[in-house]
Order: C-alpha cells, then structure tokens, then sequence
C-alpha cells in the first residue's frame, strides 16, 4: 500500500513533465515557419516606396504576399507555446514565479506582435490587388507591414532566459548569453534591429531542441 502511495504521483507527474518538455519543440517550428513565410513573401519593398510602385508590386506578388502572411500568423502561436513550455521549465526548476511569468509575458507580447503582423501581410495580400483601393492608402498599410517585428516582447523573453540562466539549473548558460545580446541589438538605439530579429530565429531553432532533449 505504502509502495503503491508513492509510485501513483510519480508516475502521474512523469508524463506531464515529459509532455512540457517536448512542448519546447514549439520554439524550433517557430523558426521553420518564419523562415518559410519570409521565403515565401520574398523581398518585400521598403516602407518608403511610392503608391505606383506598391500598386506594381502587389498586382504581381499579391498572393505569395497572402500566403506568407498566412505562415507568420501560424508561427505566432508556436512561438506562444513555446512561452509556455520556457514558463513552465522555470516554474518547476527553481526559476521563482516572477521569472516564470515574466518569460511568459515576454512571449505573450512576441506573439502578439508577429501575429498582428503577419495579419497585416495576409490583408495586403488580399487587397493589394485591387484596383478600387487608393494607392495613398496601400502605401500607408505597406508601411506598417514594412516596419513590423517582435520588439519589445522579444528583448523581455530573452532577458528572462538570461537570468534564469544565471541563476538556475533550468536554462543552460550557453543559451543564455546569445540571449542577452540579441536582446541589446535588438533595442531601439542600435541600428541592427532586423539582424538581432533573424539571430532570434536561430537561437529559437536551438533552444527548442535543446529545451526539448535536456531534462
């Protein structure tokens, strides 16, 4: 009777653990995703591109516009669940749970971010096409595609994993250390914003599988 009392939890909190575990794979399907909906959009004009020249773009390049913004928005919720595999790690691996959360809310604000985005890449592509629509006010929507990204979510995200890093088991410390320098590049006042974005696709690629694979 004593065995079986302490075997019953055991082996119920086995398969939760195993499954939060896994669950960090959501960080590397980020990736691939962004990548593909990148790929797949191509290069994209810069936000100060005039009203012809978008109508131009969009009436050749309207689907594949559509179809990537598609993909980013999908990406949005593996990167959510990500949050919540890194939130859970630290809960349970001495973390503390104002770590923990603020991870979580990092992620949350991230994912927000790239599905808004990709949103707005699925509606231009949409809509580009349409001869009815003002140039004036494509180009003001492109603009707002064109400087999008996953800001101050990110930098909150990978600080987080940097001190817990620092200061637990739950997170290796070679992770945590690229963290905290894309978090830096990626501030407002360095002007390499978009290079910090694509290392933050890198090192999500590596730290779900690695998050995944280490106890």
């Amino acid at each position: 009777m004593t065995t079986d009392t302490l075997t019953v939890p055991r082996t119920a909190v086995e398969p939760r653990t195993r499954t939060v575990r896994w669950l960090a794979l959501a960080g590397a399907a980020y990736a691939v995703l962004q990548a593909a909906g990148d790929l797949t959009i191509g290069p994209f004009p810069e936000g100060t591109t005039s009203p012809a020249a978008l109508v131009r773009y969009y009436a050749d390049n309207h689907a594949r516009v559509a179809m990537g913004g598609h993909l980013l928005e999908l990406s949005a919720i593996f990167l959510a669940l990500f949050g919540i595999a890194v939130f859970a790690r630290l809960r349970t691996s001495g973390g503390g749970g104002l770590l923990a959360v603020t991870a979580l809310a990092g992620s949350a604000m991230a994912a927000l971010a790239e599905g808004a985005g990709g949103a707005t890449y699925s509606l231009l592509g949409g809509i580009g096409a349409n001869r009815a629509l003002d140039p004036v006010a494509l180009q003001a929507m492109h603009a707002n595609a064109a400087e999008f990204g996953t800001g101050t979510g990110m930098i909150v995200l990978l600080l987080a994993v940097f001190v817990a890093s620092s200061t637990t088991h739950a997170v290796p410390q070679w992770l945590g250390w690229p963290a905290v320098v894309i978090a830096v590049a990626a501030l407002p006042v360095f002007p390499v914003g978009f290079l910090a974005s694509m290392v933050f696709l890198l090192w999500c690629l590596v730290a779900g599988v690695t998050l995944a694979v280490r106890r």
